[in-house]
């Protein structure tokens, strides 16, 4: 039922939110990548580097510093 109602498993949808909370926090937190991964409910950061640059093309990291730049300009 949960995949018809989100079209997602349960595993992928969580998943996409954890995602989607690190996101948020890159763009506004100062806390470490690390920090961040444990915030959003990844085990490690390592497993929501992985994800993360699976899922947007770049690793957090370059993803902070390249929006960072664009938000301050």
């Amino acid at each position: 039922m949960f995949r018809s109602a989100t079209g997602k498993t349960p595993y992928r949808y969580l998943q996409d939110v954890r995602l989607e909370h690190a996101r948020r926090q890159l763009l506004a937190a100062s806390m470490s990548i690390t920090e961040i991964a444990h915030s959003s409910g990844f085990a490690s950061h390592a497993h929501m580097t992985k994800l993360f640059h699976e899922k947007s093309g770049l690793p957090p990291s370059v993803y902070r510093a390249s929006n960072s730049t664009s938000m301050t300009a």
